[in-house]
């Protein structure tokens, strides 16, 4: 924009006057120390029934994860480099590419309604065209190869 132009995009607004009365503050600092105050007294009370709950939890499962935990060592090995880089990196590809894909597939057929509703540009790409499509998924392969091959290449 030029020295002499001027910025007109707030025009027509009207700027908020803060409320600085006793009573607005007395008003939030109640409100405030009521959600503290509650939640504390909540979560005093649950705390040794939560812990209960969760030790027989964690407890009957322990196994379980152990289990798999050693699924993964016997996989990758006791290399903590192997373990930490391909493990890290499967493990963000799969969460990645599965978010992704159901993303896409809300997309594609414009089900289900009830989170269409928090759709950031409704009515855009709807239905998304299969060539579009397929473009940026050939794009994002290809990101995707490159970018894996030069981080492990790094080490």
């Amino acid at each position: 924009m030029a020295e002499t132009e001027t910025y007109q995009g707030d025009q027509g607004m009207v700027p908020r006057q803060p409320s600085h009365s006793a009573a607005d503050l007395w008003s939030t600092l109640k409100k405030a120390l009521f959600i503290l105050g509650s939640t504390t007294i909540i979560f005093v009370a649950l705390r040794n029934s939560l812990t209960y709950h969760l030790q027989h939890f964690w407890g009957a499962s322990g196994n379980f994860w152990q289990h798999q935990w050693d699924k993964i060592l016997y996989t990758f090995g006791d290399d903590s480099f192997s373990l930490m880089v391909y493990g890290s990196t499967i493990v963000s590809y799969i969460v990645y590419w599965t978010v992704g894909t159901i993303y896409t597939l809300m997309d594609v057929f414009n089900q289900p309604a009830f989170l269409r509703r928090y759709k950031i540009q409704p009515g855009t790409n709807e239905p998304v065209e299969p060539k579009k499509l397929l473009k940026v998924w050939a794009y994002t392969l290809c990101s995707w190869v490159i970018s894996s091959y030069t981080g492990v290449r790094v080490h």
